[in-house]
């Protein structure tokens, strides 16, 4: 892998798994794929071309992205046992709170980067 010191302009894209579900909140592994320059956060299914995107989280709109807080509206109770904070990331829009865990803490802190837009 490239990583020329231009990651910032090629976005990011891998998996991560994100709670869901409306009545019901279940935690799904999803594939995500970040264009800053359009500063839209796809998810998908699965990572194949021909995954229809299920949903977009609109980055320029976000109050904030962070590591994992049970503070914030969202957050408490409702993180699975055993995954350290330091893999959990909340991205809050006036909305909602998005909340989602990266299999290792370096991912996590590299999807922080890019989100944060440093």
């Amino acid at each position: 892998a490239d990583n020329g010191g231009n990651s910032k302009a090629a976005g990011m894209r891998g998996w991560m798994s994100k709670l869901g579900g409306h009545r019901v909140k279940v935690w799904r592994r999803r594939f995500f794929s970040y264009d800053p320059a359009s500063g839209r956060l796809q998810y998908y299914k699965d990572d194949s071309d021909k995954s229809p995107v299920l949903g977009v989280i609109s980055i320029p709109n976000v109050l904030y992205t962070t590591l994992r807080t049970d503070t914030a509206h969202g957050g408490g109770g409702m993180w699975p046992t055993g995954v350290p904070t330091k893999r959990c990331l909340q991205i809050v829009t006036p909305a909602r709170t998005f909340c989602m865990y990266c299999d290792s803490s370096a991912e996590t802190q590299k999807w922080l980067t890019a989100l944060r837009g440093s």
